[in-house]
């Protein structure tokens, strides 16, 4: 897949998430973690848009879901410069965007902080039309 990649500065978005260790089992780790944060997010009554996301971590993986109140979020995305592409197909392949957007920090001179995070958008039952936002802070 071709990817169009761009830089931006991007605001903070709110999630209510749940954090923890990165493990071999990246995706797993994530789906787990996010679990748990729609666990608390129905047991609290938490208004969410549905949208999913997760951030990552040289030692960290934060999952949830995105808050339409920024009191009801525990965790925030990063806020300044970043690198960025949409991935639209399987989830199993999202680590052809991530090659791409690192391929093209460092073919442009740009340097990638070590924070990146994935916006899901809303769950299509045929893969093809999964569309993920990936994100790389960039150091200024």
């Amino acid at each position: 897949m071709a990817y169009t990649i761009s830089v931006s500065t991007v605001e903070a978005q709110w999630l209510a998430s749940v954090r923890g260790p990165i493990q071999k089992n990246v995706s797993g780790a994530m789906l787990a973690l996010l679990g748990q944060a729609w666990e608390r997010v129905k047991k609290n009554g938490i208004k969410t848009d549905g949208v999913n996301m997760a951030i990552y971590t040289a030692s960290t993986i934060e999952a949830g879901p995105r808050v339409l109140d920024p009191s009801d979020g525990s965790g925030f995305t990063p806020s300044g410069l970043a690198a960025s592409t949409v991935h639209m197909g399987p989830y199993e392949l999202l680590g052809e965007a991530h090659r791409a957007v690192r391929e093209w920090c460092a073919a442009n001179g740009h340097q990638p902080e070590g924070t990146n995070w994935e916006i899901y958008g809303h769950h299509e039952e045929d893969p093809s039309r999964r569309r993920t936002d990936v994100f790389y802070l960039l150091r200024s």
